[in-house]
């Protein structure tokens, strides 16, 4: 078996002797507060001095998962693998597939689509009326995002970043499964997210949100999200006696829980690339939805109400004691 794959400024990694993964692909907050951490390619590119980009920086960060799940400690305690980008996920989403790519992002490419792919290439609309149909979405969206990127990064540009970022993120992905599947037959590889309180649309490949949503079932119409989102691709990507073994943990702990639909579905993300129990790797995705612990991520502020976040750090710890139990 080939080594772990080295670490770099923009990601890092840790191989546990246990069968979980926890991967941290968008709470890195590098480049939201200046471009001397990002890549030389598209740090010369980015419309720093925007407001509206420097929003859209921020409101990615999933800023409140490293405390929220303790997954420092958590992965020292039950010695578990993990990966983290640290680059906020505007300048590369490593949980994208490379073709999710806009022309406003990417030369040659087609610039009506993808508009938050692999690069988010425009900024991020909130405060939209959500029950409008699709094509008046698409035309507010036109009209009102801003590019992020002063100019398309060229192909050989593109490559470089994909290289220095995405490549190895998801090569140490890779090994890390293989690993566990050696030891143990199996990976249980656990995405963690956070998402605003926000009712959310895809239009034209990027989101577009709404007003702050209420706590209670996922309803948009009502206007109300649920704690916990569980992402499985329709049990595509893992065996279902282990996303009820989450779905528990959090439950226990009187969560409102869900499973993933629309644009939270699975379809497009880790658990559709590399979700495959009959192979061995089950990838479930948990994206909290952090009604009062990221207060001003709306705003594009990642800023974290730590109180509220340090409740839910034991419910993580009994998702993994459920998942590691015989």
């Amino acid at each position: 078996m080939s080594e772990q794959p080295l670490d770099n400024k923009y990601i890092y990694s840790l191989e546990g002797t246990r069968p979980i993964l926890l991967e941290m692909p968008h709470s890195g907050l590098g480049g939201f507060y200046s471009t001397d951490q990002l890549p030389p390619n598209i740090a010369a590119k980015i419309r720093f001095r925007s407001p509206k980009v420097r929003n859209t920086v921020g409101s990615g960060c999933d800023s409140a998962v490293p405390h929220m799940s303790d997954v420092f400690n958590l992965r020292n305690s039950y010695d578990l693998s993990l990966v983290f980008n640290e680059l906020a996920r505007v300048y590369c989403d490593t949980n994208r597939s490379k073709n999710e790519i806009s022309g406003w992002a990417l030369e040659k490419e087609n610039a009506d689509q993808h508009y938050h792919g692999i690069i988010w290439a425009k900024t991020l609309l909130t405060d939209v009326d959500l029950s409008l149909d699709q094509e008046s979405l698409e035309a507010i969206f036109k009209e009102k995002s801003e590019k992020t990127l002063s100019e398309p990064l060229t192909m050989s540009e593109f490559n470089t970043l994909m290289e220095q970022v995405y490549d190895l993120h998801h090569a140490k992905i890779r090994y890390l499964h293989q690993s566990s599947i050696r030891r143990h037959g199996f990976c249980i590889h656990l995405a963690l997210h956070s998402l605003p309180a926000m009712s959310v649309k895809k239009v034209l490949g990027g989101y577009v949100m709404g007003q702050k949503s209420n706590r209670g079932p996922f309803d948009l119409e009502k206007n109300t999200l649920p704690d916990i989102i569980l992402i499985h691709n329709n049990y595509k990507s893992t065996d279902k006696v282990l996303v009820d073994k989450v779905r528990h943990a959090f439950e226990s702990a009187g969560l409102i829980v869900e499973d993933g639909q629309g644009p939270f579905l699975g379809d497009i993300d880790v658990t559709k690339i590399y979700g495959n129990p009959r192979k061995g790797v089950n990838v479930i995705g948990i994206e909290h939805v952090t009604h009062e612990t990221e207060p001003k991520r709306h705003l594009g502020i990642p800023e974290v109400n730590f109180a509220k976040s340090g409740e839910f750090q034991k419910v993580y710890r009994q998702a993994v004691i459920n998942l590691l139990a015989e």
